[in-house]
């Protein structure tokens, strides 16, 4: 679940940090700064619009290669600028996602600021850089570049989206393409000092041409990539599909056995289904089957991959998560089914529309992936048997029963 207060309290003191840091830092450059502060700003602009979407939803962003140039050639002052003009800019772009803008205002500050410092205190003058300082230079992008990440990291991990394990994954996979929009800031700062005109012209056309090649690869991906979709999606409510769960839980499972983490299937099924679709029809029963996968979904986690089994069973795949959670989580969402006013809900023969679950976990009761497929369908079957509406754990008694003496 998001840690929303946690999420919310970190870009706040992050944008606010960035901003005392600008104010204490910029001050009024003199006048005879503003010209360059300005095509420096609208160098970096258009940087930002050549932004390169990658698949996956993220971005190849050029704007780095601007603001360490600034920085490299005219020192903090005119950079802090830069990065405010940019910024300003961009808020034009992404309407609505303020609070967003004012975090990355302050992440940029922050970042330029432990350049500068790292940099100053290496090399033992201040800006500008002398080209031949080695260790300095490379340092100095290290930390802009660690800091970067690191704030990433956190960004990602404490809004809840994913979890520490997927937010590192993401940014290894990513290393490279974030140090190719890095490593060039420092050979365009060495043209920028003695050609300016013509190397921002040439690093644009540039940064134009990759972006409009990448543009067609990505186009070609994202066909790919919707077919794919399409392939492992069940029509009908939305989910995974029944392929997916399969290729899925192999893959789970071979990394939980790795990182010695826990795993729970649960198998969920719709009581008196058949009752229901002959009463209303398929048609009522498809859109049955529509709202249930929603409220699944609500009702699980975003590590969780739910699923649709077959005809009305659905499947979860519970990530760390062992018999109690697993437990916990299925309980929840059969009493939110249980309290739905699904259409024609009062016409099943318990007087309402309920669910079955039940739970098998890994390692605890197998670590074999078809066995733990059956048993978590024998404890569904347990469920059911036991008159349905309830959720069961392999191998224990459903709750409130009680042994035979």
């Amino acid at each position: 679940m998001p840690h929303t207060k946690s999420f919310h309290l970190f870009t706040f003191l992050t944008g606010a940090s960035g901003t005392l840091l600008f104010f204490y830092q910029a001050g009024i450059p003199e006048i005879s700064l503003w010209k360059e502060i300005v095509l420096l700003s609208i160098f970096t602009i258009l940087l930002y619009l050549g932004e390169i979407r990658l698949p996956g939803g993220s971005y190849l962003s050029f704007i780095s290669i601007g603001l360490l140039s600034s920085l490299f050639i005219y020192g903090l002052s005119v950079a802090n600028w830069v990065v405010f003009m940019t910024i300003l800019f961009s808020l034009f772009k992404r309407k609505g996602e303020y609070i967003k803008v004012f975090f990355n205002f302050g992440v940029f500050i922050i970042m330029l600021n432990a350049t500068y410092y790292t940099y100053r205190f290496l090399a033992g003058h201040d800006f500008p850089v002398r080209f031949d300082e080695y260790i300095p230079l490379l340092s100095s992008i290290l930390v802009y570049s660690f800091v970067n990440i690191l704030f990433i990291f956190f960004f990602h991990v404490l809004s809840g989206k994913q979890t520490v394990q997927q937010v590192y994954r993401q940014i290894v996979s990513n290393l490279s393409n974030f140090f190719v929009t890095i490593v060039p800031a420092l050979l365009f700062a060495v043209v920028l000092k003695y050609q300016p005109v013509l190397g921002s012209i040439s690093l644009l056309i540039i940064v134009g041409l990759i972006n409009r090649n990448f543009s067609k690869y990505y186009t070609l991906f994202n066909k790919y990539e919707k077919v794919s979709v399409m392939a492992s999606t069940d029509e009908v409510t939305g989910l995974k599909n029944h392929r997916y769960f399969q290729e899925k839980l192999s893959l789970l499972l071979g990394n939980a056995g790795k990182e010695e983490k826990v795993l729970s299937v649960i198998f969920i099924d719709i009581d008196y289904f058949k009752h229901y679709n002959d009463t209303f029809g398929h048609p009522s029963g498809d859109k049955l089957l529509h709202q249930l996968a929603r409220i699944l979904k609500e009702n699980f986690r975003s590590t969780d991959v739910v699923a649709r089994y077959g005809g009305e069973e659905f499947v979860v795949i519970a990530w760390d998560a062992d018999e109690t959670a697993a437990f916990n989580m299925s309980e929840r969402a059969r009493s939110q089914v249980e309290a739905y006013p699904f259409f024609g809900a009062d016409k099943q023969p318990q007087g309402k529309l309920t669910i079955s679950c039940g739970i098998a976990t890994f390692p605890s009761h197998t670590r074999d992936k078809e066995k733990l497929i059956e048993l978590a369908d024998q404890a569904l079957y347990q469920a059911k048997s036991q008159g349905k509406n309830k959720v069961c754990i392999y191998g224990q008694p459903p709750p409130g029963h009680q042994s035979a003496l």
